[in-house]
């Protein structure tokens, strides 16, 4: 089951974040996947979101990876939540790509504007 989807800032692409741990980029015209399917999360990804620049693409399950948005590399792995803090269920860059803003469906300390040298 598809959880989230968004398109690219330029509209070229879409990334999906799958129930089964999955993220997809397509080309939106013509529906074809671009890098096949990033794996790596541990349980199923509930929130995706591309970086400003369209390089970069975070997804949130218990965890949080950035992937390269060209090649589908898996470019770091960040904040793991507990079972009983949910999952990052919304994210989104800031405009200048700097910060990815969290929010979690179960936890209030969770919820961060978090800012990483690798996002930038």
């Amino acid at each position: 089951m598809v959880r989230a989807v968004v398109f690219s800032p330029d509209g070229m692409r879409a990334a999906s974040a799958s129930e089964d741990k999955t993220i997809c980029i397509w080309d939106a015209r013509t529906g074809i996947t671009l890098a096949g399917l990033l794996s790596g999360h541990t349980d199923g990804t509930h929130s995706v979101a591309f970086s400003p620049d369209g390089l970069k693409i975070a997804s949130g399950s218990r965890d949080i990876h950035l992937w390269d948005a060209a090649t589908g590399a898996v470019l770091g792995i960040y904040g793991q939540l507990q079972p009983n803090q949910g999952y990052y269920t919304a994210m989104k860059f800031t405009p200048d790509g700097s910060k990815l803003c969290l929010l979690s469906e179960r936890s209030p300390e969770a919820e961060a504007v978090w800012e990483d040298p690798g996002l930038y």
